[in-house]
């Protein structure tokens, strides 16, 4: 939904955290034998994966604020074109 909408008022939004998914052989190695070496791999990959929601978390923020932004560049840009209309209309 947030895609969308950024899309509505002409704003990207670049691909978020990929999905955490174990393959089938980790999954079962996880699973059934539950060693040291699938613990550590799922491990890593969990943290990757909080480390990618922490990035995608960042950007949403910075789009929350960039509509803000947006209005005072077009306030200011109504301003100028205000004020350049009246030295026309003066003239």
């Amino acid at each position: 939904m947030l895609r969308a909408e950024l899309h509505d008022v002409s704003l990207a939004l670049p691909p978020l955290a990929a999905e955490l998914e174990l393959g089938g052989f980790t999954r079962f190695a996880d699973v059934w034998l539950d060693n040291i070496f699938t613990d550590v791999s799922v491990r890593g990959q969990i943290r990757d994966g909080l480390d990618q929601l922490g990035h995608a978390a960042q950007r949403v923020g910075g789009f929350r604020s960039a509509p803000a932004a947006r209005a005072g560049e077009t306030r200011g840009r109504l301003a100028q074109l205000d004020r350049e209309r009246a030295a026309l209309l003066e003239a």
